[in-house]
């Protein structure tokens, strides 16, 4: 059971950050374009 929630954390961990990630790239993008 702990492995099985330690995964899930480190899972959203990595969805967050591919998030932030992804959403800074948009962003970069968009006032690069401008």
């Amino acid at each position: 059971m702990f492995q099985v929630s330690d995964f899930r954390l480190h899972d959203v961990i990595i969805a967050s950050y591919f998030l932030v990630y992804y959403r800074w790239h948009i962003i970069a993008s968009w006032t690069w374009d401008t």
